[in-house]
């Protein structure tokens, strides 16, 4: 889930909609581009836009590696995957939501809008991968339990709701006591 947001807001950086290089950093913490060899001063070219990023002296021949990954023309993709990430580029460099592409399409509602709004169906996505990963994790579990194991929760569980019954009970009957006794 939090993926495509980093790199929109990389993209974002890259198109020069930050002034702060964090979206670059956050980018390669993640797992965009895992075991790449970032040289330091990438972030301070990819601000400047992709063409800068690869157009560097020392890419040598892995420029069209780079550009394949940074795409800052249509030309520079050999891939759907370039295509992809050509067309994420330049719909937020262009500042239009409808060219982002379907898969981004949230993410990118949500920089464009800067609204809360958006997050709520990325937060609705990420709670129900959350969920579903727990509830698996719970049948599982469930399904290793011993017998015994289960019986011993599911009285636990009963007794700790008798005790609260119990003290509910109690209290109640104590609010009346002082009532009658005049103390509330």
């Amino acid at each position: 889930c939090l993926n495509p947001v980093t790199k929109v807001l990389f993209y974002a950086y890259a198109a020069g909609k930050f002034s702060s290089d964090l979206p670059c950093r956050k980018f390669f913490e993640g797992d965009n581009l895992t075991g790449a060899d970032v040289p330091p001063e990438f972030c301070r070219e990819a601000a400047k836009g992709f063409a800068h990023v690869c157009d560097h002296p020392n890419a040598g021949k892995k420029k069209a590696k780079c550009h394949e990954a940074f795409p800052s023309s249509r030309s520079d993709c050999t891939t759907p995957v370039c295509l992809e990430s050509f067309a994420l580029y330049s719909a937020i460099k262009d500042g239009k939501t409808d060219g982002c592409p379907e898969k981004y399409r949230t993410e990118c509602g949500a920089f464009f809008a800067q609204s809360p709004s958006y997050c709520s169906s990325i937060l609705e996505k990420a709670g129900g991968v959350y969920c579903q990963g727990l509830a698996a994790h719970h049948h599982e579990l469930r399904k290793s339990l011993p017998e015994e194991t289960l019986k011993a929760r599911e009285a636990e569980r009963i007794a700790a709701k008798q005790k609260k019954e119990e003290q509910d009970r109690i209290e109640k009957d104590n609010r009346k006591i002082r009532k009658a006794l005049g103390r509330e």
